[in-house]
């Protein structure tokens, strides 16, 4: 469901979104490891416009 959001919000929601997730740092790994919010961090990545892409990616390369 997230990430159907994330596919059709506007662009400000969108960073909205993944600035909420991005702020839930504790559970990257669990989404990175299940086998639907991976799908989550990848539609996250593919919408997050800079800084904030350099961001999200800084702090999960500190989580893998």
């Amino acid at each position: 469901m997230i990430e159907k959001c994330l596919e059709y919000n506007t662009m400000e929601m969108n960073q909205e979104m993944v600035q909420h997730i991005m702020n839930e740092k504790a559970h990257y790994f669990n989404l990175l490891s299940d086998k639907y919010g991976n799908y989550v961090i990848q539609k996250c990545l593919s919408v997050a416009l800079e800084p904030q892409l350099s961001a999200f990616i800084n702090d999960l390369q500190e989580d893998v």
